[in-house]
C-alpha cells in the first residue's frame, strides 16, 4: 500500500515538473519575439536616421564645393547672376529658392523662416541657400560637372591677391562721404590698361552717414575681385558732382558700345523689350520650361513692362536712368519691399535689363 502511495506522489511530481515547462518555454518564444521586435524598431529608427543624415550630408556637399568655385573665382559674372534667379534654378535644380542671394536681404524669406546659410559668404557678396535635400544631389551633380570644367587656362598667369586702386575726390573718406551726402551724386571713372577710360554717373541715393564708401564701390560685380583683373582694370577715379545734375565728359574709347542703347530713341517699348529678350536668349535664360510653359525669358520681359506701367515711364527712360531705378527697387531701397517680391522677381528682372543697357 505504501509503495502504491509512494508511485502516485512521484507521478504527481513529474507531472507537476512536466507542465511547468510550458509556461517557461512560451515566455522564452515571447521574450524572443520582443527582443526581435526591438530590433526592428532600431533598424527603422537607425533608418530613419540615415535618411536625415543624407539630407545633411547634400546639403554639406553643395556647400564644399561651392567654396571650392568661390575661392577659385570659377564661376563668370553671368552664371553667379543666373544663380540669383528662381526660375533659373528651379530648371537647374529643382529647387524652389535661388541658390545665392545678396548678403544684405538677409537669410529669412518673405515669411521670416531661415532659408540662407547665415556665417558664410561666397563670391564676395552671397549667400548660399540651406534648402538641399537628397533630391536635389543628381540635380547639383549633373551642374556642377558642366560648369566645375569651365575653367582659365591652366598656364593663365592669375593674381587675385591685389587690391584694385580706388582714388576718391575730395581724397580723405570722411569729407568724400560728407560731400557725397550732400548732393548724392559722383563720377565713376574707370581707366583701362590699353589706354581708355570709361564714365559713368553714381546715384548714391542710399548712400548715409554711417555707409562705408569704399566698400560700397568693391561690391560692384566689375570691381569685385577676380572680375577687375580679368576685365584689366587698373585703377577707379571717384569724384563727388557740385550737383545732382552732373553728368560724366564723354571719353573717347576703343571700348564698342552696343547700338541697342544708342538707338533706343527710333525703338518703341515692344520692340525694345523683343531686343531684351533675344537678349536674355543670348545669356542663356530659357524660353520655356520643361512642362512647356513660359519661363525666365518671358517673366523678366513682364517685370519691366510692369515697371514701366508703375512709374509711367517710357522704357527709354528706364534705360536712361536705369541705375537709378535698380538703387529704388533693390534692398533698402524705397520701393525694396516691392521689389522683393515673387522672390525678387522683379529686382533680378530690372538687373538683367540693366547689364542689357550696358
Amino acid at each position: 500500500m505504501k509503495i502504491k502511495i509512494l508511485n502516485y506522489i512521484v507521478s504527481i511530481e513529474k507531472q507537476s515538473n512536466s507542465n511547468s515547462k510550458t509556461p517557461f518555454l512560451e515566455n522564452v518564444v515571447v521574450s524572443n519575439e520582443n527582443h526581435n521586435t526591438e530590433k526592428t524598431n532600431k533598424s527603422n529608427n537607425m533608418k530613419n536616421s540615415i535618411d536625415t543624415s543624407d539630407d545633411l550630408k547634400i546639403g554639406r556637399y553643395v556647400q564644399k564645393q561651392m567654396r571650392i568655385l568661390s575661392d577659385k573665382n570659377i564661376l563668370s559674372t553671368k552664371i553667379i547672376n543666373k544663380l540669383e534667379d528662381v526660375s533659373y534654378c528651379k530648371n537647374e535644380f529643382n529647387i524652389t529658392f535661388s541658390v545665392l542671394r545678396d548678403k544684405k536681404s538677409g537669410i529669412n524669406d518673405e515669411k521670416g523662416y531661415p532659408r540662407y546659410y547665415a556665417n558664410d559668404i561666397y563670391f564676395n557678396n552671397f549667400r548660399l541657400t540651406s534648402q538641399w535635400k537628397k533630391e536635389h544631389r543628381d540635380f547639383f551633380i549633373k551642374w556642377l560637372n558642366r560648369h566645375n570644367s569651365v575653367k582659365s587656362p591652366i598656364n593663365e598667369p592669375k593674381n587675385y591677391d591685389t587690391i584694385l586702386p580706388i582714388e576718391l575726390n575730395p581724397n580723405n573718406n570722411e569729407v568724400f562721404l560728407e560731400t557725397l551726402l550732400k548732393t548724392k551724386s559722383a563720377t565713376i571713372t574707370t581707366f583701362y590698361k590699353n589706354g581708355t577710360k570709361e564714365s559713368k554717373i553714381w546715384n548714391a541715393e542710399r548712400m548715409t552717414a554711417n555707409s562705408n564708401v569704399i566698400g560700397n564701390l568693391r561690391s560692384r560685380p566689375e570691381f569685385r575681385n577676380g572680375n577687375w583683373q580679368k576685365a584689366n582694370i587698373i585703377k577707379v577715379v571717384v569724384e563727388v558732382n557740385n550737383n545732382s545734375s552732373s553728368k560724366p565728359i564723354p571719353e573717347k574709347s576703343n571700348k564698342v558700345n552696343h547700338p541697342k542703347v544708342i538707338n533706343m530713341k527710333k525703338d518703341s517699348n515692344s520692340h525694345t523689350l523683343e531686343n531684351f529678350k533675344t537678349y536674355l536668349i543670348k545669356q542663356g535664360y530659357s524660353e520655356l520650361t520643361p512642362s512647356g510653359n513660359s519661363s525666365t525669358v518671358y517673366d523678366y520681359g513682364k517685370r519691366v513692362e510692369n515697371i514701366l506701367e508703375r512709374e509711367r515711364i517710357s522704357i527709354l527712360k528706364l534705360a536712361e536712368n536705369i541705375d537709378f531705378y535698380v538703387s529704388k527697387y533693390d534692398t533698402y531701397g524705397i520701393e525694396a519691399e516691392y521689389g522683393n517680391k515673387s522672390h525678387r522677381a522683379i529686382i533680378n528682372a530690372l538687373k538683367r535689363f540693366q547689364d542689357f543697357c550696358k
